[in-house]
């Protein structure tokens, strides 16, 4: 004999089926919520440079496509040419940006330090001198001013031997900021091939879209990428602004 279930038995079984599936899955990665954060952790550590570049890319794409539609305009170059010329000139004016701003602040932070490390001894004598000039006007203080001292002399102590006991770390972390180094010069080389290969990313994007999903989704999804990508580099911009402006304003 055959059971026959109606539509809405049908909808409502794979409802709970689903359901309770993702409350599965739910319960076992809350159990599991070290190995999961281990495990995120090891994928963004390896996509890091993929990530970096496609960040890039992002943010270069207007840059490449201005000095392609206006500098190299007028060129009888090929386009894939032009479009190498364009995307390594994007990429060499970012860096020279960049460095031109750490250029222009590493100097001072550098004079700042040196500065207040060559006027610690005058800081001192003169914190001695304002010690000795409350004690002989209120002697009542001296004890107060020993104790003082005391507790300034083994929070010294303690603030050494808790340097000491942190050079390990600082060592792991000079480890790690080399690792950043090496992760940002492979995004920089991802991003740059990306911006050469720009048309053929976009259709093979384009080809896993449409057999993954049906044609007025990736439509749906294309207008927010666009939407999303305007928003957000009017947003990079304006910050820019903002900051160029302030930067001046600060240096002046």
């Amino acid at each position: 004999m055959k059971i026959k279930l109606s539509q809405t038995t049908k909808e409502n079984a794979i409802a709970f089926t689903i359901a309770g599936t993702i409350l599965l899955i739910l319960f076992f990665s809350i159990q599991h919520i070290h190995v999961l954060k281990n495990f995120f952790k090891l994928v963004i550590e390896v996509l890091m440079p993929f990530i970096i570049g496609f960040s890039v890319a992002f943010l270069l794409h207007p840059v490449m496509m201005a000095i392609e539609g206006k500098l190299l305009k007028y060129s009888k170059m090929k386009r894939t040419t032009t479009r190498k010329i364009s995307a390594g000139l994007a990429l060499v004016l970012a860096i020279l940006v960049v460095s031109g701003f750490l250029f222009l602040i590493f100097p001072s932070i550098t004079e700042s330090i040196i500065k207040l490390s060559s006027q610690i001894t005058t800081y001192a004598t003169n914190a001695e001198m304002f010690v000795e000039d409350v004690i002989k006007t209120y002697p009542q203080a001296s004890s107060f001013l020993t104790w003082l001292f005391d507790v300034g002399q083994d929070t010294l102590i303690e603030l050494l031997n808790y340097l000491k006991n942190t050079i390990p770390t600082i060592l792991d972390y000079s480890i790690k900021v080399v690792g950043l180094v090496f992760d940002f010069v492979m995004g920089l080389i991802i991003a740059l091939y990306i911006l050469c290969d720009r048309e053929r990313f976009y259709i093979q994007f384009k080809k896993v879209a449409y057999t993954l999903f049906r044609e007025p989704v990736v439509k749906q999804m294309r207008d927010l990428a666009h939407l999303s990508s305007k928003m957000f580099n009017s947003f990079i911009v304006g910050k820019i602004v903002d900051s160029l402006i302030i930067g001046v304003i600060c240096y002046v």
